[in-house]
């Protein structure tokens, strides 16, 4: 019984772990989307989808307003921030899978 609880939880932890390295993988994209913004509105083909692009770097501007006071040359500060915050639950979760394993035997 307790094994079979053991791998529930290791499931768990594992299925986890995998929505934290696909969130900090579209994260990743989107701060490197965001740093060479004209680059990539200048490939963009629509209309549409230049403007949605537009409106995007608008919002993260917006919550820059804090940063780039302090640094003009700031980019998407807002997004480090949560790329951290992923990064620290991904090894969190690392750890913790470790524990579970050693612990199931």
């Amino acid at each position: 019984m307790l094994r079979i609880l053991g791998t529930i939880v290791e499931w768990l932890i594992q299925y986890t772990l995998f929505g934290v390295i696909l969130a900090l993988l579209f994260m990743l994209i989107l701060l490197v989307l965001l740093y060479a913004r004209h680059y990539v509105a200048a490939y963009l083909p629509l209309e549409f989808l230049r403007d949605k692009f537009d409106q995007l770097c608008e919002l993260s501007d917006r919550w820059d307003e804090n940063y780039t006071s302090n640094n003009p040359f700031a980019s998407a500060l807002w997004l480090t921030r949560l790329i951290r915050m992923a990064f620290a639950a991904a090894v969190g979760l690392m750890i913790l899978w470790i524990i579970v394993m050693s612990l199931r035997g």
